[in-house]
Protein backbone atom coordinates (compact mmCIF):
# COMPACT_ATOMS: atom_id res chain seq x y z
CA UNK A 1 0.00 0.00 0.00
CA UNK A 2 1.28 3.63 -0.78
CA UNK A 3 2.37 5.53 1.96
CA UNK A 4 0.21 8.74 0.56
CA UNK A 5 -2.64 6.26 1.25
CA UNK A 6 -1.93 5.18 4.38
CA UNK A 7 -0.77 8.56 5.76
CA UNK A 8 -4.03 9.89 4.47
CA UNK A 9 -5.81 7.47 6.83
CA UNK A 10 -4.84 9.57 9.67
CA UNK A 11 -6.77 13.41 10.97
CA UNK A 12 -4.39 15.72 9.70
CA UNK A 13 -5.41 18.87 8.01
CA UNK A 14 -4.22 19.85 3.85
CA UNK A 15 -2.63 17.78 1.58
CA UNK A 16 0.37 15.47 1.05
CA UNK A 17 3.57 17.05 -0.23
CA UNK A 18 6.37 14.70 0.81
CA UNK A 19 7.27 11.90 2.41
CA UNK A 20 10.72 10.36 3.61
CA UNK A 21 12.04 7.40 5.27
CA UNK A 22 14.68 7.50 7.80
CA UNK A 23 17.29 4.99 8.65
CA UNK A 24 17.58 5.06 11.90
CA UNK A 25 15.72 2.20 14.42
CA UNK A 26 16.81 -1.34 14.44
CA UNK A 27 13.16 -2.35 14.85
CA UNK A 28 10.14 -0.25 13.02
CA UNK A 29 10.15 1.74 9.68
CA UNK A 30 9.65 5.62 10.12
CA UNK A 31 8.65 7.96 7.98
CA UNK A 32 8.45 11.86 7.69
CA UNK A 33 5.38 13.12 5.92
CA UNK A 34 4.55 17.02 5.13
CA UNK A 35 1.72 18.40 4.35
CA UNK A 36 0.44 21.50 2.82
CA UNK A 37 -2.14 22.99 4.89
CA UNK A 38 -2.80 27.02 3.74
CA UNK A 39 0.75 28.23 2.85
CA UNK A 40 1.79 26.47 5.99
CA UNK A 41 3.39 23.01 5.80
CA UNK A 42 3.15 20.40 8.84
CA UNK A 43 5.02 17.38 9.58
CA UNK A 44 4.05 14.44 10.82
CA UNK A 45 6.28 10.89 12.19
CA UNK A 46 4.08 8.13 10.30
CA UNK A 47 5.35 4.67 11.45
CA UNK A 48 4.87 0.51 10.74
CA UNK A 49 5.21 -1.16 14.04
CA UNK A 50 7.24 -4.76 13.39
CA UNK A 51 4.91 -7.85 13.95
CA UNK A 52 7.84 -10.18 14.57
CA UNK A 53 9.40 -7.88 17.64
CA UNK A 54 5.60 -6.80 18.71
CA UNK A 55 3.59 -9.60 18.08
CA UNK A 56 0.24 -7.27 19.68
CA UNK A 57 0.63 -3.91 18.03
CA UNK A 58 -2.88 -3.15 19.60
CA UNK A 59 -1.47 -3.87 23.12
CA UNK A 60 1.53 -1.74 22.14
CA UNK A 61 -0.58 1.59 21.03
CA UNK A 62 -3.14 1.26 24.50
CA UNK A 63 0.56 1.94 26.44
CA UNK A 64 1.67 4.49 24.00
CA UNK A 65 -1.62 6.38 24.38
CA UNK A 66 -1.62 5.75 28.18
CA UNK A 67 1.60 7.28 28.73
CA UNK A 68 1.21 10.05 26.26
CA UNK A 69 -1.96 11.36 27.40
CA UNK A 70 -0.86 11.01 31.06
CA UNK A 71 2.02 12.92 30.63
CA UNK A 72 0.14 15.36 29.16
CA UNK A 73 -1.74 15.72 31.83
CA UNK A 74 0.99 16.08 34.76
CA UNK A 75 3.43 18.46 31.97
CA UNK A 76 1.21 20.94 29.54
CA UNK A 77 4.40 21.59 27.91
CA UNK A 78 5.24 17.78 26.76
CA UNK A 79 4.45 18.06 23.25
CA UNK A 80 4.49 14.29 21.66
CA UNK A 81 0.52 13.31 20.91
CA UNK A 82 -0.76 10.53 19.00
CA UNK A 83 -2.53 11.18 16.02
CA UNK A 84 -6.02 9.34 15.29
CA UNK A 85 -7.17 7.82 12.52
CA UNK A 86 -10.22 8.83 10.59
CA UNK A 87 -12.03 5.01 11.45
CA UNK A 88 -11.22 5.54 15.09
CA UNK A 89 -8.48 4.74 17.28
CA UNK A 90 -4.73 4.95 16.90
CA UNK A 91 -3.43 2.69 14.47
CA UNK A 92 -4.84 2.09 11.16
CA UNK A 93 -4.38 -2.27 9.24
CA UNK A 94 -3.31 -1.94 5.56
CA UNK A 95 -4.42 -4.65 3.32
CA UNK A 96 -1.29 -6.77 4.43
CA UNK A 97 -2.21 -6.64 8.17
CA UNK A 98 0.64 -3.73 9.05
CA UNK A 99 -0.04 -2.06 11.46
CA UNK A 100 0.52 1.74 11.24
CA UNK A 101 0.77 5.07 13.72
CA UNK A 102 1.42 8.75 13.63
CA UNK A 103 2.78 11.37 15.69
CA UNK A 104 3.22 14.81 15.44
CA UNK A 105 6.55 15.84 14.18
CA UNK A 106 8.32 17.88 17.11
CA UNK A 107 8.80 21.21 15.65
CA UNK A 108 12.72 22.18 16.29
CA UNK A 109 13.89 19.56 17.91
CA UNK A 110 16.88 17.13 16.84
CA UNK A 111 18.24 13.39 17.68
CA UNK A 112 22.08 12.13 18.24
CA UNK A 113 22.58 8.83 17.55
CA UNK A 114 25.82 9.52 19.76
CA UNK A 115 27.57 12.57 21.16
CA UNK A 116 30.84 13.43 22.58
CA UNK A 117 28.85 16.59 23.72
CA UNK A 118 28.48 16.47 27.93
CA UNK A 119 25.67 18.42 28.08
CA UNK A 120 23.80 16.43 25.53
CA UNK A 121 24.93 13.59 27.75
CA UNK A 122 23.60 15.20 31.10
CA UNK A 123 20.17 15.83 29.57
CA UNK A 124 19.81 12.54 27.87
CA UNK A 125 19.80 11.44 31.32
CA UNK A 126 17.50 14.62 32.67
CA UNK A 127 15.06 13.18 30.03
CA UNK A 128 15.12 9.78 31.19
CA UNK A 129 14.56 10.93 34.90
CA UNK A 130 12.05 13.11 34.30
CA UNK A 131 10.33 10.44 32.08
CA UNK A 132 10.17 8.09 35.59
CA UNK A 133 9.41 11.04 37.67
CA UNK A 134 5.90 12.41 35.43
CA UNK A 135 5.21 8.06 35.63
CA UNK A 136 6.07 8.01 39.47
CA UNK A 137 2.33 7.60 40.00
CA UNK A 138 1.48 5.79 37.07
CA UNK A 139 0.51 2.26 38.11
CA UNK A 140 2.77 0.32 36.19
CA UNK A 141 0.62 -2.80 36.20
CA UNK A 142 -1.95 -1.19 34.12
CA UNK A 143 0.58 -1.47 31.76
CA UNK A 144 0.60 -4.30 28.84
CA UNK A 145 3.29 -6.37 28.45
CA UNK A 146 4.38 -6.00 24.98
CA UNK A 147 7.66 -8.02 24.91
CA UNK A 148 7.09 -10.76 27.87
CA UNK A 149 10.50 -11.45 29.79
CA UNK A 150 11.81 -8.54 28.01
CA UNK A 151 14.04 -8.11 30.96
CA UNK A 152 14.14 -10.95 32.45
CA UNK A 153 18.15 -12.18 32.20
CA UNK A 154 17.65 -15.36 33.41
CA UNK A 155 15.15 -16.24 30.38
CA UNK A 156 17.86 -14.42 28.09
CA UNK A 157 20.80 -16.86 30.01
CA UNK A 158 18.58 -19.66 29.11
CA UNK A 159 17.56 -18.71 25.40
CA UNK A 160 21.29 -18.74 24.58
CA UNK A 161 22.53 -22.39 26.34
CA UNK A 162 19.33 -23.80 24.37
CA UNK A 163 20.42 -21.86 21.11
CA UNK A 164 24.31 -23.11 22.16
CA UNK A 165 22.96 -26.27 22.29
CA UNK A 166 20.48 -26.82 19.32
CA UNK A 167 23.49 -24.62 17.20
CA UNK A 168 20.17 -24.77 14.23
CA UNK A 169 22.35 -22.81 11.55
CA UNK A 170 25.69 -24.08 12.32
CA UNK A 171 26.95 -20.78 14.09
CA UNK A 172 28.35 -22.29 17.25
CA UNK A 173 32.00 -22.85 16.06
CA UNK A 174 32.81 -18.73 15.65
CA UNK A 175 31.39 -17.66 18.97
CA UNK A 176 33.07 -19.77 21.59
CA UNK A 177 34.65 -17.67 23.37
CA UNK A 178 31.76 -15.34 23.66
CA UNK A 179 29.29 -18.22 24.74
CA UNK A 180 31.87 -19.13 27.65
CA UNK A 181 32.30 -15.23 28.74
CA UNK A 182 28.38 -14.80 29.56
CA UNK A 183 28.47 -18.00 30.63
CA UNK A 184 30.36 -17.82 33.08
CA UNK A 185 29.47 -14.47 33.77
CA UNK A 186 25.54 -14.46 33.90
CA UNK A 187 25.97 -14.08 38.20
CA UNK A 188 26.47 -10.33 37.61
CA UNK A 189 23.58 -10.30 35.20
CA UNK A 190 20.79 -11.67 37.03
CA UNK A 191 21.17 -10.18 40.53
CA UNK A 192 18.63 -7.77 39.73
CA UNK A 193 15.95 -10.25 38.58
CA UNK A 194 16.48 -12.33 41.63
CA UNK A 195 16.23 -9.03 43.82
CA UNK A 196 13.01 -8.20 42.24
CA UNK A 197 11.69 -12.08 42.48
CA UNK A 198 12.52 -11.59 46.21
CA UNK A 199 9.95 -8.71 46.48
CA UNK A 200 13.02 -6.29 47.58
CA UNK A 201 12.52 -4.00 44.26
CA UNK A 202 9.76 -2.35 43.02
CA UNK A 203 8.41 -2.30 39.55
CA UNK A 204 8.36 1.24 38.33
CA UNK A 205 6.84 2.59 34.80
CA UNK A 206 10.11 1.82 33.05
CA UNK A 207 11.42 2.62 29.11
CA UNK A 208 13.28 0.47 28.32
CA UNK A 209 15.59 1.60 25.26
CA UNK A 210 17.05 4.56 27.03
CA UNK A 211 19.26 5.63 24.30
CA UNK A 212 20.29 9.00 23.44
CA UNK A 213 18.26 8.70 20.23
CA UNK A 214 15.25 8.11 22.17
CA UNK A 215 15.38 11.29 23.04
CA UNK A 216 14.17 14.55 20.66
CA UNK A 217 16.57 18.09 21.85
CA UNK A 218 15.47 21.61 21.39
CA UNK A 219 17.98 22.03 17.93
CA UNK A 220 19.07 25.25 19.73
CA UNK A 221 19.48 25.02 23.05
CA UNK A 222 20.23 21.41 23.44
CA UNK A 223 17.35 21.20 26.04
CA UNK A 224 15.10 17.87 26.20
CA UNK A 225 11.96 18.08 24.53
CA UNK A 226 10.33 14.83 24.75
CA UNK A 227 11.34 11.26 25.18
CA UNK A 228 10.55 9.01 22.61
CA UNK A 229 10.33 5.37 20.60
CA UNK A 230 7.69 4.55 23.46
CA UNK A 231 6.71 0.59 22.52
CA UNK A 232 8.56 -0.91 25.03
CA UNK A 233 7.37 1.01 27.66
CA UNK A 234 6.33 -1.36 30.46
CA UNK A 235 6.15 -2.40 34.21
CA UNK A 236 10.52 -2.91 34.88
CA UNK A 237 12.86 -2.08 37.24
CA UNK A 238 14.34 1.75 37.47
CA UNK A 239 17.74 0.17 37.45
CA UNK A 240 17.27 -1.41 34.19
CA UNK A 241 16.36 1.90 32.37
CA UNK A 242 19.33 3.67 34.07
CA UNK A 243 21.98 1.05 33.51
CA UNK A 244 20.63 0.75 29.43
CA UNK A 245 21.47 4.32 29.52
CA UNK A 246 25.11 4.13 30.95
CA UNK A 247 25.61 1.21 28.65
CA UNK A 248 24.82 3.11 25.25
CA UNK A 249 26.05 6.64 26.40
CA UNK A 250 29.11 5.96 28.00
CA UNK A 251 30.85 3.17 25.58
CA UNK A 252 33.46 5.10 23.65
CA UNK A 253 32.72 3.22 20.50
CA UNK A 254 29.36 2.03 18.50
CA UNK A 255 27.64 -1.06 19.08
CA UNK A 256 28.43 -2.59 16.41
CA UNK A 257 32.12 -1.44 16.34
CA UNK A 258 34.46 -4.31 15.25
CA UNK A 259 38.29 -2.63 16.00
CA UNK A 260 37.38 -3.73 19.91
CA UNK A 261 40.55 -1.61 21.25
CA UNK A 262 38.72 1.54 20.34
CA UNK A 263 35.59 0.26 22.97
CA UNK A 264 36.18 2.05 26.68
CA UNK A 265 34.39 3.06 29.43
CA UNK A 266 33.78 7.37 29.27
CA UNK A 267 33.71 7.89 32.70
CA UNK A 268 32.94 11.45 32.14
CA UNK A 269 29.70 10.75 30.12
CA UNK A 270 28.93 7.99 32.88
CA UNK A 271 29.29 11.07 35.43
CA UNK A 272 27.24 13.76 33.17
CA UNK A 273 23.84 10.89 32.61
CA UNK A 274 24.30 9.79 36.18
CA UNK A 275 24.11 13.53 37.35
CA UNK A 276 20.91 14.31 35.14
CA UNK A 277 19.10 10.83 36.09
CA UNK A 278 19.82 10.59 39.86
CA UNK A 279 18.50 13.99 40.18
CA UNK A 280 15.24 13.37 38.38
CA UNK A 281 14.21 10.63 40.79
CA UNK A 282 16.74 10.04 43.82
CA UNK A 283 13.84 11.23 45.86
CA UNK A 284 11.34 8.04 44.43
CA UNK A 285 13.64 5.35 45.03
CA UNK A 286 13.94 2.78 47.88
CA UNK A 287 17.59 2.74 49.53
CA UNK A 288 17.95 -0.45 47.57
CA UNK A 289 17.23 0.65 43.82
CA UNK A 290 19.54 3.18 44.93
CA UNK A 291 22.12 1.25 45.93
CA UNK A 292 21.54 -1.36 43.11
CA UNK A 293 21.68 1.18 40.21
CA UNK A 294 25.05 0.09 39.73
CA UNK A 295 23.86 -3.47 39.06
CA UNK A 296 21.82 -1.97 36.37
CA UNK A 297 24.92 -0.88 34.26
CA UNK A 298 26.58 -4.78 34.10
CA UNK A 299 23.31 -6.64 33.76
CA UNK A 300 22.00 -4.31 30.98
CA UNK A 301 25.40 -4.59 29.33
CA UNK A 302 25.87 -8.36 29.41
CA UNK A 303 22.25 -8.79 28.55
CA UNK A 304 22.38 -7.27 25.33
CA UNK A 305 25.16 -9.23 24.54
CA UNK A 306 23.39 -12.41 25.13
CA UNK A 307 20.69 -11.48 23.39
CA UNK A 308 23.04 -10.47 20.30
CA UNK A 309 25.01 -13.63 20.68
CA UNK A 310 21.13 -15.57 20.69
CA UNK A 311 20.26 -13.76 17.85
CA UNK A 312 23.33 -14.55 15.84
CA UNK A 313 23.27 -18.25 16.75
CA UNK A 314 19.28 -18.17 15.98
CA UNK A 315 20.16 -16.77 12.15
CA UNK A 316 19.58 -13.03 13.16
CA UNK A 317 15.55 -13.24 13.33
CA UNK A 318 15.34 -9.93 15.81
CA UNK A 319 17.89 -7.15 15.10
CA UNK A 320 18.23 -6.22 11.42
CA UNK A 321 21.90 -7.04 10.08
CA UNK A 322 23.15 -5.11 8.03
CA UNK A 323 26.78 -7.09 7.05
CA UNK A 324 28.10 -10.76 7.80
CA UNK A 325 28.55 -11.94 10.97
CA UNK A 326 26.67 -8.18 12.49
CA UNK A 327 25.19 -9.64 15.23
CA UNK A 328 28.08 -11.57 16.07
CA UNK A 329 30.16 -8.54 16.25
CA UNK A 330 27.56 -6.62 18.54
CA UNK A 331 27.85 -9.65 21.15
CA UNK A 332 31.83 -9.26 20.84
CA UNK A 333 31.53 -5.30 21.59
CA UNK A 334 29.62 -5.59 24.33
CA UNK A 335 31.16 -8.13 25.88
CA UNK A 336 34.55 -5.74 25.47
CA UNK A 337 32.41 -2.76 27.09
CA UNK A 338 31.52 -5.30 30.57
CA UNK A 339 35.05 -5.91 30.80
CA UNK A 340 35.79 -2.30 31.15
CA UNK A 341 32.35 -1.39 33.05
CA UNK A 342 34.00 -4.14 35.70
CA UNK A 343 37.46 -2.85 35.57
CA UNK A 344 35.97 0.47 36.59
CA UNK A 345 33.32 -0.90 39.35
CA UNK A 346 34.39 0.74 42.73
CA UNK A 347 34.78 4.16 40.94
CA UNK A 348 31.45 3.76 39.40
CA UNK A 349 29.75 2.71 43.02
CA UNK A 350 31.29 5.35 44.55
CA UNK A 351 30.51 7.78 42.01
CA UNK A 352 26.70 7.21 42.58
CA UNK A 353 26.61 6.78 46.19
CA UNK A 354 28.15 10.24 46.42
CA UNK A 355 25.26 12.30 44.43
Amino acid sequence: MEISKISNEFIVDGSLISYKRLNGGNINLTYVVEYLCGNAAKAYVLQRINKQVFKNPDLVMQNVVAITEYIGSVNPDYPLKCIRTKRGGYYFVDDQGEFWRMYNFVKNSTSFDTTDNLSVALNTGLAFGKFQNYLNEFEATKLNVTIKDFHNTKLRVKSLIDAVKFDEFSRRRYAESEIEYLINNQNRAVTLCDLLTANKLPLKVTHNDTKCNNVLFDKDTLKPLAVVDLDTVMPGLCAHDYGDGIRSMASTAKEDEENLSLVDFDFDKFKAFTKGFVSQIKHNLTETELSTLYLGIEAMTLELATRFLCDYLQGDIYFKTEKPLHNLIRAKNQIELSKKIAFHRSEIMQFISNI
